[in-house]
């Protein structure tokens, strides 16, 4: 989990060195704190497993996957570009929450090119967009709202030197 009030804070005077690089995973939610606001938790892989969610601190709130990468390689080793597929979840007690966090998002994602962090973002396509209903976990009538996004990103990469 990623508070982004303090993952930020922490980030700014935290001084990141050449090698080992950051994973990108960690630039891509530095990213994501930066849009939303700082009650939105972020977590990586799955949402915590409360007794019921409604017993969960805070909505909307996002988790993260990366679901697969691949690395460019030629002849002489690493080509210092990579392609990851990112699958981000909104969360949210109602559609709209998690419709309107996953818009936020994609307005921002969609199309990017740029920095992300430390890491040189050269392209983001939105693959797909699926919305669901996950029903209550006990005999509550409280259940939460999803959208998916599956997001392509292409990053440059550090790459060994080659001699």
């Amino acid at each position: 989990m990623f508070d982004c009030y303090s993952m930020v804070a922490g980030c700014a005077v935290l001084e990141i060195p050449a090698w080992p690089r950051q994973l990108f995973s960690q630039e891509l939610v530095l990213y994501l704190c930066s849009l939303v606001d700082f009650s939105v938790m972020i977590y990586a892989g799955h949402l915590p497993q409360y007794e019921a969610w409604r017993n969960m601190p805070s909505f909307p709130a996002i988790v993260y996957n990366r679901i697969s990468s691949q690395h460019v390689h030629h002849l002489r080793g690493g080509a210092g570009i990579a392609k990851a597929r990112y699958q981000i979840d909104c969360w949210g007690r109602s559609l709209d929450d998690s419709e309107d966090l996953a818009e936020k998002i994609r307005l921002s994602l969609q199309g990017y090119a740029g920095p992300m962090g430390n890491a040189v973002v050269t392209a983001v396509v939105l693959d797909s967009m699926f919305s669901n209903y996950e029903g209550p976990v006990d005999d509550s009538d409280i259940g939460l709202y999803r959208v998916s996004s599956d997001y392509l990103i292409c990053y440059r990469e550090a790459v060994r030197d080659v001699v």
